[in-house]
C-alpha cells in the first residue's frame, strides 16, 4: 500500500541522494480537497548512522531557513515535520523545468534564448536573492543568508513563465547551528566567487557573482569557467581575465556589458553590493517592450511538450494507484511511454543529483556554444518555438471548477523535478485530483526608457491600458481598513524607498500613490467589513484580504473550491495585531464590570434598565457596529451566539463615530475595538468561572481578555503582484509592528511581566512553579480539531527563540492547559501533551525547556460552554525564571 507521512500520503518516488529522499505526496482535506506536495525527507538509512545526530542538524537548518523564506521568486516551503526522529519538509510543487534543462533542451532544438528573456530570468533570481539577502528576524537581526549555490540547476522555470530560486539548502545564514568550517567550500565550482573558492568568508556578494556567470552565459550561450578539469576551472575563476560578453557578442547593448563586467569583479568592493542595485540596472536596458510572463512561457513549454504530456500520464497513475510506490525518477519510464519524447543523451532523465550543471547535458569542449547567441531582441517565431497553450490530456468535465496549480518540485536535491499538465480536480468524495488554474499576469511592467523605439528592437510599443487597475488592492475589515491598513501601506512604500505618499481618503477607501522607481505605484485600501474581505478574494477583485475575525468554514470552503486552497493555512493566514473589543459606556457610568452573560441579555434586549445589571437605574441604550464589521462578527460569536441583536439597536459603520456616540450618552453602551475606545469608559468583562479582566495590551496579547481578537491579512497561494508578499513581509517585521503599536493596536513583540497573583483556583504545584518566574506575554494556541499550533503561535514560535537570546542562562517553563468537556485525567494528558508539543517545535530551533507539564482544565481563561471559549483555554503559558 501507499505510504503515509504524517498527514501525506506518499504517491511516488521522485529521487535520492545526498541526506534526503524526496517523494511526490498528496495532502487531502474538507471538501474533497487534494494537494500536490514534494516531501523531501531525511533518508532514513541515515538516521541509525553514529552521524545521525550531524545531518539531523542540517537538514534542521534548511528547514528553519525554508521555513523564513515566502517569495514569489523562491520555492515554497509549506511545512516542516518529524517522523521517527527523520525530519522532512513538504514543499511547493512547481510545473516547470531547471534553467539547466531548459538551456540543453533549447540547443538540442537549436532555437535561441532571446537576450529579452534572459534579463528577464536573471530579474528573477536578483529578486528572489534580494529578499533572501534582506530577510531579518523577527527582532530585526539581519539573517544574514547566502545562498551559496545559484546557478542554472538551481534556478527553476515554470510553464507558467516563473523564475523561482530553489535549493537553500547549503545556504549560510545567521541562524544556521552549522557554522561554515573554515577552508571548507560549498557549491559548484563553475558557479563560485572567487572569495568562496578560496575558502574565505562570504557574505551576499558572492551570490552576485554567480549571478553576473548566470548572466553572462544566458546572454552569450557559453559557458563562462568550464574547463577540461577542475583545476584549470579553478584556474580560470582566480587568475585568468573574465572575457565582456560584448566580446562574444559586438553588437550586444553597452549598457548589459557593463552589467556583466561589473557584476564579475573579483574584488567584491568594486562589485554590485545589492541584488537590488544590479536588478535596478537590468531593469534601465532599453527595450521597447518589456517582457511579460507569457513570453517566459511560450518559450519553454514547445521545449518539453511531449515530456510533460508522458509525465502527467503517470502522474494521474500515481494519483489512482493504491499499490506500491511508484518511481518517476529514471529516464527509463518517460521513454517506455511515448516514442515522441527526444532520445538524445539526458533528454528524458530527470536532473542529476545536485550536481555541476553540466550533467544534464552531454560532454561539450570549453565554451562550445550551449544555444545560440541571442543577438536580436526580438521574441522566437519560428515553427520549432510555437507559443499557443498545450491541449488538454481529457476533455473538461461537466460541473466542475477548472483551475491550474503550479506543480512540478524544487528540492534540496539540485532540482529533481517530475513535469506534469493540470489535473481537474473531482468534487465527489476520496478522488485524488488537483485543481487547475492559470495564474493572471503581473500588475504592471516596467516603464519604457526614452529613446527605446529608437533602438527598434521591437515592432511597437504595447497599447496603454483603458483603465489602470491598482497595482496592489487590499479590501476587508474597516477596524483595520480605516487607520492601521493606509498607515501600513504608506509605511511600507516609504520603506521601499518613495519619498512622499498621496493620501485620497473616501468613506471605506483611501488611495495611496507614490512614486517608485521612475513608476507611479497605487495601492486601494477598501475598508468595507471583514465578510468582504473574502467576498474579493473569490471574485478576484482583491490582492489581500484584511478581517478583524477568522475566515470561517463556509468562506474557507467556497475558496478552496473555487481553487484558492486552504486560505486558513499558516502559508496564507498572517496575524499581524492583536485587538480587544472594548464594552464601553459614558465616563460617568458606575458600572466597572460585567460577565457574559449579563452582556448577552442587555444586547439581546432581555435587560433593558441599568439596575437590572447593578448600575443606577434608568433605560439602556444600546449601540453596534454593521453587520459587515468583522467586530461584530466577532462580538456576535463570543456574545451573541444564536441569538439576534435586539432590533432596535443602532448600527453604525465606522468605529470612531460608534465609541462618540457612547461618550456623550450616558444611558448608552456599545462593543468597539480597542484602539476606538477614545473618550468613553471600558468595562472589565469576565465569564462563568473565569476571573474579569480590562482590555489591556498583555490581557489581549496572551489572549485572556474574553473578548480579545485577532487582526488578520489573507493571500493566496499564487499572488497577483509580489508586492502582496512584500507588504506582509513588511507588516510582520519589527517596523511593520511599530506601526501597528503607533495605530493603538496590540503588537506581537514579546515581553516579560510579572504573574498575576495566585487566587484560589491556581492548583498548588502551578502556585509554586512561578511563585518566583515572570510570564512571557504570550500563550501558544491550536488549530481547531488538530494538535498542530495555529498560524499565530507558528510565527509566534520563532519570536520566542528570538527573545530567549537575551537570556540565555534562564529556565524555561511550559505549562499547558485544556478545556473542561472530557473527563478530568484525559484533559489531563491533552494539557500535557499540548506543552509537549510546543516543547519539541522549540527544541528544533534549539531552545530546551527546563520543565514541561500540564493542569487539565484548570484556571479557565473563558467558559466552556461554546466552541469558541473551549478553544480559548487550549493553550500553554511560557514563564521564565531568571537566574539570582
Amino acid at each position: 500500500m501507499q505510504a503515509f507521512l504524517g498527514d501525506y500520503r506518499l504517491i511516488a518516488t521522485l529521487g535520492r541522494g545526498g541526506m534526503a529522499e524526496v517523494f511526490l505526496a498528496v495532502r487531502s482535506g474538507m471538501v474533497g480537497f487534494h494537494k500536490l506536495v514534494v516531501i523531501k525527507r531525511l533518508r532514513a538509512d541515515l538516521v541509525a548512522q553514529p552521524q545521525a545526530a550531524r545531518y539531523r542538524t542540517l537538514m534542521l537548518d534548511e528547514a528553519r531557513l525554508a521555513a523564513r523564506l515566502n517569495h514569489p521568486n523562491i520555492v515554497q516551503t509549506f511545512e516542516v515535520g518529524d517522523q521517527q526522529g527523520a525530519p522532512f519538509l513538504a514543499m511547493e510543487y512547481l510545473d516547470g523545468q531547471p534553467l539547466s534543462r531548459v538551456l540543453a533542451q533549447a540547443r538540442r532544438m537549436a532555437v535561441p534564448l532571446p537576450i529579452e528573456l534572459a534579463l528577464q530570468i536573471v530579474g528573477g533570481v536578483l529578486s528572489g536573492l534580494g529578499y533572501a539577502h534582506d530577510l531579518a528576524d523577527y527582532d530585526g537581526m539581519p539573517l544574514d543568508i547566502v545562498h551559496r549555490d545559484v546557478g542554472p540547476q538551481n534556478t527553476f522555470w515554470t510553464y507558467e513563465g516563473d523564475i523561482k530560486l530553489v535549493d537553500f539548502g547549503v545556504a549560510k545564514f545567521a541562524l544556521n547551528t552549522d557554522e561554515t568550517e573554515a577552508g571548507v567550500v560549498k557549491g559548484k565550482l563553475t558557479y563560485m566567487a572567487p572569495e568562496q573558492a578560496r575558502g574565505q568568508a562570504i557574505d551576499r556578494r558572492a551570490d552576485l557573482f554567480v549571478t553576473g556567470i548566470l548572466l553572462w552565459e544566458l546572454i552569450t550561450g557559453r559557458r563562462l569557467l568550464r574547463a577540461p578539469s577542475q583545476a584549470a576551472s579553478l584556474e580560470r575563476l582566480l587568475f585568468e581575465e573574465l572575457p565582456s560578453p560584448a566580446r562574444i557578442i559586438p553588437d550586444l547593448d553597452p549598457a548589459i556589458a557593463r552589467i556583466c563586467e561589473r557584476a564579475l569583479q573579483r574584488d567584491r568592493e568594486r562589485r554590485y553590493q545589492t541584488a537590488g542595485e544590479m536588478r535596478a540596472d537590468l531593469e534601465q536596458i532599453a527595450v521597447a517592450r518589456p517582457p511579460r510572463r507569457e513570453d517566459l512561457s511560450g518559450f519553454i513549454q514547445p521545449l518539453f511538450r511531449d515530456e510533460r504530456a508522458v509525465m502527467a500520464q503517470h502522474i494521474r497513475d500515481a494519483l489512482a494507484g493504491d499499490g506500491e510506490l511508484l518511481s518517476l525518477s529514471t529516464p527509463e519510464l518517460l521513454t517506455s511511454r511515448s516514442n515522441a519524447v527526444a532520445s538524445a543523451p539526458g533528454s528524458t532523465s530527470l536532473p542529476a543529483v545536485h550536481g555541476d550543471a553540466d550533467r544534464t547535458t552531454p560532454s561539450r569542449q570549453p565554451n562550445e556554444s550551449v544555444a545560440e547567441p541571442g543577438r536580436s531582441m526580438s521574441f522566437p517565431t519560428s515553427p520549432a518555438a510555437p507559443t499557443a497553450a498545450m491541449p488538454p490530456l481529457s476533455p473538461p468535465l461537466p460541473a466542475q471548477r477548472h483551475r491550474r496549480w503550479a506543480i512540478g518540485a524544487g528540492v534540496g536535491l539540485g532540482a529533481i523535478v517530475a513535469v506534469v499538465v493540470g489535473v481537474a480536480v473531482s468534487r465527489s468524495p476520496g478522488a485524488p485530483a488537483v485543481a487547475t488554474r492559470s495564474a493572471p499576469p503581473p500588475p504592471f511592467a516596467s516603464p519604457v526608457p526614452a529613446g527605446a523605439a529608437a533602438a527598434g528592437r521591437v515592432a511597437a510599443p504595447a497599447a496603454p491600458r483603458a483603465e489602470r487597475i491598482a497595482d496592489l488592492r487590499l479590501c476587508g475589515s474597516n477596524t483595520i481598513g480605516a487607520e492601521l491598513g493606509p498607515a501600513l501601506v504608506e509605511a511600507f512604500l516609504k520603506r521601499k524607498g518613495a519619498q512622499t505618499v498621496a493620501r485620497e481618503v473616501e468613506p471605506e477607501h483611501a488611495k495611496l500613490t507614490a512614486q517608485l522607481g521612475g513608476q507611479t505605484l497605487v495601492i486601494d485600501v477598501r475598508a468595507a467589513g471583514s465578510a468582504t474581505a473574502f467576498e474579493g478574494l473569490l471574485a478576484g477583485t482583491c490582492d489581500l484580504g484584511m478581517a478583524s475575525r477568522p475566515i470561517n468554514d463556509k468562506e474557507i470552503k467556497k475558496l478552496a473550491d473555487a481553487g484558492l486552497g486552504d486560505l486558513s493555512s499558516p502559508a496564507t493566514e498572517h496575524v499581524i495585531g492583536l485587538d480587544g473589543i472594548a464594552v464601553i459606556v459614558h465616563p460617568n457610568n458606575k458600572l466597572a464590570a460585567l460577565d457574559k452573560g449579563q452582556l448577552h441579555d442587555i444586547f439581546t434586549g432581555k435587560v433593558t434598565d441599568w439596575r437590572e445589571v447593578g448600575g443606577a437605574p434608568g433605560p439602556i441604550t444600546l449601540l453596534a457596529r454593521d453587520n459587515k464589521s468583522g467586530t461584530f462578527d466577532t462580538f456576535k460569536a463570543l456574545v451573541l451566539g444564536a441569538d439576534p441583536l435586539l432590533a432596535s439597536a443602532r448600527r453604525l459603520a465606522e468605529s470612531d463615530v460608534l465609541a462618540d456616540a457612547v461618550a456623550s450618552d450616558p444611558t448608552a453602551i456599545g462593543f468597539i475595538g480597542l484602539a476606538y475606545v477614545r473618550s468613553a469608559k471600558a468595562l472589565q468583562v469576565g465569564d462563568a468561572g473565569a476571573s474579569p479582566k480590562l482590555p489591556t495590551s498583555f490581557t489581549v496579547t496572551t489572549e485572556e481578555y474574553m473578548l480579545s481578537r485577532r487582526l488578520f491579512m489573507y493571500s493566496t497561494p499564487t499572488p497577483r503582484t509580489p508586492l502582496v508578499t512584500e507588504l506582509v513581509s513588511y507588516v510582520l517585521s519589527p517596523q511593520g509592528q511599530a506601526v501597528v503599536r503607533d495605530t493603538n493596536f496590540i503588537d506581537l513583540s514579546v515581553a516579560l511581566r510579572d504573574g498575576d497573583p495566585c487566587d484560589l483556583r491556581c492548583p498548588r504545584t502551578y502556585a509554586a512553579l512561578v511563585a518566583h518566574a515572570q510570564r512571557i506575554s504570550l500563550d501558544f494556541r491550536f488549530r481547531v480539531g488538530s494538535g498542530e499550533v495555529d498560524s499565530r503561535a507558528n510565527r509566534d514560535l520563532d519570536r520566542v527563540v528570538q527573545f530567549l537570546r537575551g537570556y540565555p542562562n534562564a529556565k524555561l517553563m511550559l505549562l499547558g492547559f485544556s478545556d473542561a468537556a472530557g473527563v478530568p485525567l484525559a484533559n489531563l494528558r491533552l494539557s500535557q501533551q499540548r506543552a509537549a508539543t510546543i516543547a519539541k517545535e522549540l527544541a528544533v530551533r534549539g531552545i530546551h525547556a527546563a520543565l514541561v507539564d500540564g493542569f487539565g482544565a484548570a484556571m479557565p481563561v473563558a467558559s466552556n460552554a461554546t466552541e469558541a471559549d473551549r478553544q480559548r483555554n487550549r493553550r500553554v503559558e511560557a514563564w521564565l525564571e531568571l537566574p539570582h
